[in-house]
């Protein structure tokens, strides 16, 4: 559209027509242009030289050299599409307006690659032009103001060049709106929301006739900036002023009145948003497309109360809309899939994107995309051979753009990584640095997650390599290269080589042009290193104050600073301090009311620690008393009481707790098998064991509970059986944890060692011992629950005296690729153990040795083995 716009204004400006050139100039542009929209843009470049080696004028020349660059653009070659713009000049005979346009080319090429000086020089040599119309001059102001916005971050230069451009006596009315809108958004990006009312009233005062979009983005942008702040009323009356201008029309209104549905589904108000997408309907001249667009946010909100069903009925109706694009289908079928998949129907799902499939003149990229949903429902299925299917097919999709084979070629290292097959996963995302015309962004992007996968291998130094390459690919986003000099300080930090990580996210805040979201990101990382890694307390504090002191910060990162230096006071046992920081948070102007709940509860849980269980009731119960919050604080709350009046054995108060948390709105399957879980608690610390099993069974025999709260359910069962002494009901209970729908190998094998345990209560320790030993068989077991399975063989052995038995047994713990640290210690410990009880004390004092000398070792255990090898010299 801008290429042919550009065509216009020049034809207009010279007084020509570039399609009035001799016939063999005109038939051979056609066959480009059929070459161009068949995507085959090498031969159409060949048909447009040949027409500019026909060209009978400067218009002919320059229209077929314009077509050249442009089918460079179309392949993001923009290097070449410069080039291109570039011989245009040494045409004869071209107009200063025509110069102009040139330069605003080649400056906007210089732009998208990052060449900001370069692209200012472009147009400060339309300066130098004689002759060039004066709204074209204004407009090359505006180029300028836009290069500062957008390509350099500088938001208050910007609002000044727009703001000249505005005033200049040469701008038409459209110019000098347009130019006032954008002074107003360069200023929102600067976050001067006073500027940017004034800015934005500028051009709804304007009297002038120019196109009326300007005056309905600047009212929206004014509702926009009361939406971000959470001011959800005061934006619907902005809104509501949106729609009502004179020359708003039909699209204009639906999108004013979608955003006045998306204030009240913040509100938590879901009747009111549906309410007014159904006002939608009274809109007159809709299109289908925006029509279609009600029901997929009616569905949104319908998915986000769980109501799966009714959301997918508002899909289907947007279906049957005469006249909805195939781009619209699209996305009508993207959301049912996304309804069943809510649902848990994941066949469903997988058949909706096939019909998506079906849907006429479906693009490449859709049509790739689908089967980038289709592998991503199967991988949720762990059917992951099925998924990398889906993903390669998505990938062999012809004339999809390079972002979509770019998402395709990530797909699959990402699958591969979750198969932790890490060696093949880099691989995969090094291919991506294959794709045809992949920029810069996405370069280092991809070497990033390769280096990723390479760290999960273990070669740091071949990670360190590639990330290292990632920071010297040229033209990448300042803020993505800061994020590689984090991930880069990651590595360092996991190989302890702290001075190293500092001085890496040092050279991160050193980048120019970073954005404050980006210094911040670099100092949340570096406060979490001093604070969790180094121990450094102090130099932590700096860090988060930092952040908080930082201009143009936001309300939730200075909430997540406080909270950082909460736990610098909590890790002081300075509890009067972390009550003081809380408070701190309740002060930030424009937090929501969800984060001053959650900086109730944790002064709450900051009071509970100190042990006055009244008063942290008394802090849970403000938190609680917030309105509008969601779910989550206030479940977690009533758990903090629960637990408050759990312990004071206040059995009566804290079963009022579990009958409010059933009240919740919104509470889940989940939810309330855990409230049966507090309730056998309860039951069980008055001796109601029977009582307790009921209740239990009860979770038990809810519907649609998750994988691992049914794992818990069982356990707790399997345990109250046991105590009871019915170790042969126990094992039943126990072994039901196997048939779970997804239950993985850790879980299977904790089935095992309780097991283990009931038949260790009944002194059956050869039974004991195969069933332990069944369990090693376990396929994806990780190395922790191996070692235990390993440990609890020996303790068998143990218990029958058999100290060599149980001593291989411990041995072999020592020997399992990445087993923890403190298992590998306890074994050790078990091992001396052993000798020791063999009365071996040369063996013995050796393996003490050798515990003594083993990282994370504790001290008391340093301490008694110091001892005994003191004592058995």
């Amino acid at each position: 559209m801008r290429y042919k716009l550009i065509l216009w204004v020049m034809a207009v400006t010279t007084g020509f027509m570039f399609y009035c050139a001799a016939d063999n100039f005109q038939d051979t542009i056609r066959s480009g242009e059929e070459k161009q929209i068949a995507k085959d843009f090498k031969g159409a470049r060949e048909e447009y030289a040949k027409a500019l080696a026909d060209a009978q004028d400067q218009n002919q020349k320059l229209d077929a050299t314009n077509r050249i660059a442009y089918t460079y653009r179309l392949e993001n070659d923009i290097a070449s599409a410069k080039a291109e713009y570039v011989k245009a000049l040494d045409i004869g005979e071209l107009n200063a307006d025509q110069k102009a346009y040139i330069h605003m080319s080649i400056s906007e090429m210089c732009q998208q690659l990052k060449d900001f000086d370069g692209a200012k020089k472009e147009l400060a040599k339309i300066d130098l032009l004689d002759g060039v119309n004066a709204s074209l001059r204004v407009e090359v102001i505006r180029r300028v103001g836009g290069i500062l916005l957008w390509s350099e971050g500088k938001y208050a230069e910007a609002r000044k060049v727009y703001e000249t451009a505005a005033a200049s006596p040469d701008a038409t009315p459209d110019q000098k709106a347009d130019s006032l809108y954008r002074a107003g958004e360069s200023a929102v990006n600067a976050k001067d929301a006073e500027g940017a009312r004034e800015s934005f009233g500028k051009v709804l005062a304007m009297t002038e006739q120019f196109n009326p979009y300007y005056k309905y983005i600047s009212q929206m942008y004014l509702g926009n900036m009361l939406f971000d702040s959470r001011d959800y009323a005061g934006a619907r009356k902005e809104y509501a002023k949106a729609m009502a201008l004179e020359g708003a029309n039909a699209d204009w209104k639906f999108g004013a009145q979608m955003r006045i549905a998306e204030c009240f589904q913040n509100e938590k108000n879901d009747a009111a948003a549906l309410e007014e997408c159904d006002k939608v309907a009274t809109i007159q001249e809709l299109s289908a497309d925006n029509k279609a667009r009600t029901m997929v946010r009616k569905s949104q909100i319908l998915f986000s109360k769980s109501d799966f069903a009714g959301g997918i009925k508002e899909l289907e109706k947007g279906l049957a809309i005469d006249g909805v694009t195939t781009g619209m289908k699209w996305e009508l079928m993207w959301n049912i899939a996304i309804g069943y998949d809510g649902m848990k129907d994941l066949a469903k799902a997988r058949e909706t994107m096939a019909k998506v499939m079906d849907i006429a003149d479906l693009g490449p990229d859709q049509k790739a995309s689908a089967c980038s949903r289709t592998g991503e429902f199967f991988e949720r299925e762990n059917k992951f051979d099925e998924a990398m299917e889906s993903y390669k097919k998505g990938l062999a999709v012809e004339k999809t753009s390079w972002g979509q084979k770019y998402d395709s070629q990530c797909r699959i290292g990402n699958l591969l990584s979750r198969q932790q097959k890490w060696a093949e996963a880099s691989e995969a995302f090094l291919k991506c640095l294959e794709i045809e015309g992949i920029d810069a962004d996405r370069i280092s992007q991809a070497q990033s997650q390769a280096a990723r996968m390479m760290a999960q291998a273990k070669n740091l130094t071949g990670a360190v390599g590639i990330i290292e390459k990632a920071l010297a690919v040229k033209g990448v986003n300042p803020d993505q290269q800061a994020g590689i000099c984090r991930q880069l300080a990651e590595m360092q930090c996991n190989n302890k080589d702290f001075a190293a990580a500092r001085a890496t996210l040092q050279k991160a805040m050193d980048i120019e042009k970073i954005s404050t979201d980006a210094k911040i990101n670099n100092l949340w990382q570096l406060g979490n290193m001093q604070m969790n890694n180094e121990r450094d307390d102090v130099a932590a504090a700096e860090s988060f104050n930092k952040i908080i002191a930082l201009e143009g910060n936001s309300p939730d990162w200075k909430v997540n600073a406080y909270n950082g230096l909460a736990q610098i006071k909590m890790n002081a046992k300075d509890t009067d301090g972390a009550k003081e920081v809380y408070a701190k948070i309740l002060e930030i102007p424009q937090i929501s009311n969800e984060q001053k709940a959650w900086a109730l509860l944790r002064r709450g849980d900051v009071i509970a620690n100190g042990g006055d269980s009244k008063a942290a009731i008394e802090e849970y119960e403000k938190s609680l008393a917030i309105p509008g919050t969601s779910l989550g604080p206030q479940w977690e709350n009533y758990s903090r009481i629960f637990n408050q009046y759990a312990n004071a054995k206040d059995f009566a108060a804290a079963k009022g707790t579990v009958v409010k948390m059933l009240a919740l709105k919104d509470i889940q399957p989940d939810h309330m098998a855990q409230c049966s879980m507090r309730l056998s608690d309860l039951l069980l610390a008055d001796q109601k064991q029977d009582e307790a099993k009921a209740e239990i069974q009860k979770a038990i025999d809810l519907k649609g509970t998750s994988v691992w709260v049914c794992y818990d359910l069982r356990l707790r069962l399997g345990s109250i059986c046991s105590q009871q002494g019915t170790q042969d009901v126990a094992r039943i209970e126990y072994a039901k944890i196997n048939d779970l729908k997804d239950a993985n190998a850790d879980m299977k094998a904790n089935a095992a060692w309780r097991i283990a345990d009931t038949f260790r209560a009944e002194q059956k320790l050869d039974d004991a011992r195969k069933e332990l030993a069944k369990a090693l068989e376990i396929p994806d077991m990780s190395p922790y629950c191996q070692s235990i399975t390993i440990n609890s063989i020996g303790d068998t052995f143990q218990n029958e005296q058999a100290w060599a038995a149980a001593r291989t047994e411990y041995e072999k713990i020592l020997a399992i690729k990445d087993v923890p640290t403190d298992r590998k210690v306890d074994a050790q410990r078990k091992i001396a153990d052993t000798y020791n009880a063999e009365n071996n004390k040369p063996k013995a004092r050796d393996a003490y040795n050798v515990l003594i000398g083993m990282e994370g070792c504790p001290e008391d255990w340093k301490v008694n083995a110091l001892k005994y090898i003191s004592e058995n010299q």
